[in-house]
């Protein structure tokens, strides 16, 4: 197999990122043709299965066959089901030759298998796209793109750091774009690039900065499904530039996951939509488990916030009812016993509009319930505030907490009584 072979399949590129593939021209007339030689590629590899060193003479007409077969790898603008089932079927002969299962073996093998070399695969298949998808035309390439992005995305351990060069440039191109697709395309990239780098990579690199002023400044994002991709790559880049926040030692510092949290709160404040919501209880949440004791930094705050979801200002769902619950008890199990009597007030006080903006709720009433139970065991301020409430009956006077709210009334009998029971 010659190389002009493997270069007819490649993709045409758009004229710009706006350009709609279904109407190029070009592509269209490209899709039909390379379908064809799908096919007789298929075969070949078929008939020529247990000699693969007759059709491909090196590890680097291999690679370039990876590159263009992996722009076909998902149905797409630029090729059908078709194309999606024999470019894989070829890569699977080409797995076999090697024998390795998929991708991500043979792109993360360390060693030589057989005489066609394939430890430099991932780089050498993505260096057959580099020219394609630099930070001036990656945007109008966007069948390159997709193949260096399953490239890294098959790319595990060691084999990503020794790539890093050639991965990082790609990722930032897409954090930085002004598409929100291709934002969430990098910081997949980032999320799973991170997970493969020690953090010394990052450090002493200068990178986990870089990386760390993107990520901040999409907090600022309008697109939810930015932000929900958004929260666990942060997350997982502050893991590996930042000094665990749970150690004694770092207790009283104040970092990067600090900054997040405050900032995160902040715009929970003013946030109505419901989806958004979810999204930044979630990373309350993740701080919550994190950060552990360090997080009593925030917990004013938290709670202030918390208490603004059932005070009448926002409608919330009772999904997000429940997410509210969760990070609550997150609270009450790393800090329910170090809570000071202010935090105390705001806690309870929360957990009481919860009561009577979800009455109808029995699954929330009955979480409310448990987390009281745990702080009148574990607090001492919770206990002598519950205990030395006006509960009173229906009868009394006007004024007892019967009379206000009856369902509140009785999850506080309720909490009191099975207490003094005990």
């Amino acid at each position: 197999m010659d190389d002009k072979t493997i270069e007819l399949l490649v993709v045409p590129n758009l004229i710009s990122a706006y350009e709609d593939a279904n109407k190029s021209e070009q592509i269209l007339k490209h899709r039909e043709t390379s379908i064809v030689q799908l096919e007789s590629l298929l075969q070949l590899f078929e008939i020529e299965s247990t000699q693969f060193d007759r059709v491909l003479t090196s590890a680097q007409q291999t690679a370039k066959l990876i590159s263009v077969l992996l722009q076909f790898y998902e149905a797409s603008e630029w090729s059908t089901k078709d194309h999606e089932q024999m470019s894989r079927k070829i890569l699977n002969l080409i797995c076999n030759s090697y024998r390795v299962e998929n991708l991500e073996e043979l792109f993360s093998m360390q060693h030589e298998s057989n005489a066609l070399s394939s430890a430099k695969m991932a780089a050498n298949s993505f260096k057959f796209f580099l020219k394609k998808v630099g930070k001036d035309n990656f945007d109008s390439n966007p069948a390159a793109c997709s193949a260096c992005i399953t490239i890294i995305l098959s790319t595990h351990g060691r084999k990503v750091e020794s790539c890093l060069s050639m991965f990082m440039p790609f990722t930032l191109n897409h954090l930085d774009h002004y598409l929100p697709g291709n934002k969430i395309k990098g910081m997949k990239l980032l999320t799973h690039i991170l997970k493969c780098i020690t953090s010394s990579e990052l450090l002493f690199t200068g990178l986990g900065d870089v990386f760390y002023e993107t990520l901040h400044r999409l907090v600022f994002s309008n697109e939810v499904e930015v932000l929900e991709v958004l929260y666990p790559c942060m997350f997982q880049l502050l893991s590996k530039i930042c000094r665990n926040p749970s150690f004694k030692e770092t207790f009283c510092e104040w970092n990067k996951y600090d900054e997040l949290v405050t900032l995160t709160l902040q715009h929970m404040r003013y946030e109505s939509e419901q989806r958004k919501q979810l999204v930044f209880l979630q990373s309350i949440l993740t701080a919550l488990q994190v950060m552990t004791v360090s997080m009593s930094k925030h917990v004013k705050l938290l709670l202030q916030v918390v208490s603004e979801y059932f005070d009448g200002s926002f409608v919330v769902s009772n999904e997000s009812a429940l997410r509210s619950l969760h990070v609550l008890e997150e609270l009450v199990f790393i800090l329910g016993g170090k809570l000071d009597p202010s935090s105390c007030e705001e806690l309870v006080k929360c957990l009481f509009q919860v009561v009577v903006e979800l009455e109808n709720s029995l699954q929330v009433r009955e979480k409310c319930t448990e987390l009281l139970n745990t702080l009148y065991r574990e607090n001492v301020c919770v206990k002598k505030a519950l205990e030395g409430l006006n509960v009173g009956r229906e009868e009394d006077k006007e004024g007892s907490l019967s009379n206000v709210c009856p369902h509140l009334a009785q999850v506080v009998l309720e909490v009191v009584n099975s207490n003094r029971e005990k």
